[in-house]
C-alpha cells in the first residue's frame, strides 16, 4: 500500500511580511503626534526590508505593501517633521515680539495694547 507524499508547505518571504507589518504599523503611528517618532525606523525598516523581499520570488506583493507603506511613513513623519519647526519658529517670534511690545511700554495703555 502506497501513501502519498505529503505536499511541501508553502515557501513564505518573512521579509516581505515583515516589511508589510512595519509598513502598516508604520504608516498607523506616523499620524499620532509623539508616537510618529517611532516611524522615523519604521518606515526604512520597512522600505529596506521591503527592497530585499521583491528580490525573492515569493511574497512580492507583501514586499510592495511594505515598501509603499513604509515610503508613506516616510512621507508623513518629514511633512509633521516641518510643520513642527515652522511651528516653533513662529511661536518664538511672537514671543519675542510680545516681550519686545512690554519692555518698550511705558504706559499703561501701551502695556494694554500689547
Amino acid at each position: 500500500m502506497s501513501y502519498p507524499m505529503p505536499a511541501a508547505p508553502p515557501q513564505k518571504n518573512a521579509l516581505a511580511l515583515t516589511s508589510m507589518i512595519l509598513g502598516i504599523i508604520g504608516v498607523v503611528l506616523s499620524f499620532v503626534p509623539v508616537i510618529g517618532m517611532v516611524s522615523w525606523v519604521l518606515g526604512p525598516l520597512a522600505v529596506i526590508f521591503g527592497i530585499i523581499g521583491i528580490r525573492k520570488q515569493i511574497g512580492k506583493g507583501q514586499a510592495l505593501a511594505g515598501l509603499i507603506t513604509g515610503g508613506i511613513a516616510i512621507v508623513v513623519c518629514i511633512v509633521w517633521t516641518v510643520m513642527t519647526v515652522v511651528t516653533v519658529q513662529q511661536v518664538d517670534q511672537d514671543l519675542q515680539q510680545y516681550s519686545s511690545c512690554i519692555e518698550n511700554a511705558q504706559t499703561p495703555d501701551e502695556l494694554a495694547a500689547c
